[in-house]
């Protein structure tokens, strides 16, 4: 194998030239290599998250609008995102259904279905098991 940089020749399995420092084709490949520790079963306790995925669809079922499940698994900015846009959406919902922001019956009704759909979503992929953390762990029922 050869440097697609410098053209240095470099051994079949190195991660960088050793003449200029750019990475190889290898660089992106590269694997931690199993300690001996290491079983199925501990890599995947390590992939799962602290959260559990029931008191998250319980949270997300209940208050999940105002984007509570993702202030639980670890995501504060779509959390506040969330917020911000549940709370704009039940005051126009709740408190003023008839103005549609203000006559405009095309925008108000995109605005009032986008919500809901983001909260379907999240409720979709939290029972599917399909939801990760702030971390990018996956969210599992936790064993005690």
């Amino acid at each position: 194998m050869y440097c697609t940089i410098c053209g240095a020749p470099l051994p079949d399995d190195a991660l960088v030239c050793t003449h200029c420092g750019s990475p190889t084709r290898n660089f992106g490949r590269a694997q931690r290599a199993p300690s001996p520790g290491d079983t199925p079963q501990s890599t995947a306790a390590e992939d799962s998250s602290d959260c559990d995925q029931g008191v998250a669809l319980l949270l997300c079922a209940t208050l999940g609008l105002f984007g509570i499940h993702r202030f639980y698994a670890g995501k504060p900015i779509t959390g506040t995102v969330w917020m911000l846009c549940g709370m704009a959406w039940a005051f126009v919902m709740l408190l003023s259904p008839g103005t549609l922001l203000g006559g405009r019956l095309a925008l108000g009704l995109l605005y009032f279905a986008i919500p809901p759909l983001m909260w379907l979503s999240d409720m979709i992929r939290l029972a599917a098991g399909l939801f990760w953390d702030g971390e990018g762990r996956r969210l599992t029922a936790v064993t005690r």
